[in-house]
């Protein structure tokens, strides 16, 4: 069964040896660290990601689904207003993909 963001958050103060994930980050030089792991647990749990489940990292590329495959990045997401970039032509928009998941990783040679 899927775990939610907030299940993987959970895991991963505990695998910290925190209480909690309020205790992990007020404890820890910044958040990005437990963020980016408990991001990449849930991420890691399927291929596709809702937008209304999680967002990518700011400026990672990332495939997205908006009524086709394309790749692209989330440029900002301030006051709840996602700002996005495609590769499929359109520059910049406000218009949000319904899912993304990561790239792969590229192979080993």
């Amino acid at each position: 069964m899927k775990k939610t963001l907030q299940e993987c958050k959970k895991m991963v103060a505990k695998d910290a040896g925190y209480l909690n994930w309020e205790n992990a980050i007020e404890n820890f030089f910044g958040t990005e660290y437990f963020t980016d792991l408990a991001n990449k647990m849930y991420y890691e749990q399927s291929e596709w990601i809702s937008v209304e489940d999680a967002l990518p990292t700011i400026n990672e590329i990332v495939h997205v689904w908006q009524n086709e495959l394309t790749k692209g990045k989330l440029i900002s997401n301030e006051e709840g207003k996602q700002l996005w970039h495609y590769e499929n032509g359109i520059t910049l928009t406000y218009e949000k993909p319904s899912h993304w998941q990561p790239l792969p990783n590229p192979p080993q040679i």
